[in-house]
């Protein structure tokens, strides 16, 4: 059976707290009162984008025991994407990294290709042989601009918009332009 474990949980509000003097820029806040509120408001965005998405923004690292699979078969997709990197190694610790193939890149123009991990023929997988893989973004200089983009917009409604409805009205409030700005992101599921 197929296991994966949290090595290094998400970090947001490392990524948050990075992010703030630019948040702050965009939602028009000079004052610091609401700096908390901001954050979350921020790590509440991106964290919608990556549940509708599944594109993971915050980093993380995580260990992958997969199902064996057949060498020089159809490759697997790695079960969270994208990764940044990757290795292999046995339960003992002895690294298996190069019988593997790795195929895709962290390509956030094209989330329909999937990252996958296929097992070189005249290879085979040990009982119990993890990948390590990391996925997200350690920094704000190395987020996408357009994740950045898409987080602000929904982070700056979120704050301007604290309950369901507003004052002037439900057509104030469009879930379609979130829809919108996610479309370009959004990853087909099997």
């Amino acid at each position: 059976m197929a296991t994966i474990t949290a090595i290094t949980p998400p970090d947001r509000n490392g990524l948050a707290t990075d992010l703030m003097p630019m948040f702050k820029t965009h939602v028009r806040v000079e004052f610091d009162r609401d700096d908390d509120y901001l954050k979350l408001c921020l790590v509440r965005a991106l964290d919608f984008f990556e549940r509708t998405t599944e594109f993971r923004v915050f980093a993380a690292q995580y260990t992958w025991t997969p199902e064996p699979f057949t060498a020089g078969g159809d490759p697997v997709p790695f079960p969270i994407q994208p990764i940044s990197e990757w290795a292999a190694q046995t339960a003992g610790g002895t690294d298996t990294s190069t019988h593997y193939r790795f195929i895709g890149t962290m390509d956030i123009d094209n989330q329909t290709v999937p990252q996958l991990l296929q097992l070189l023929k005249g290879e085979e997988m040990t009982e119990g042989e993890n990948i390590t893989f990391a996925v997200g973004f350690a920094d704000k200089d190395s987020i996408p601009p357009g994740v950045v983009d898409v987080g602000f917009r929904i982070g700056a409604h979120l704050y301007e918009n604290r309950e369901i409805t507003s004052l002037t009205g439900v057509d104030q409030m469009n879930p379609g332009y979130f829809n919108s700005l996610l479309s370009g992101f959004w990853r087909p599921k099997a």
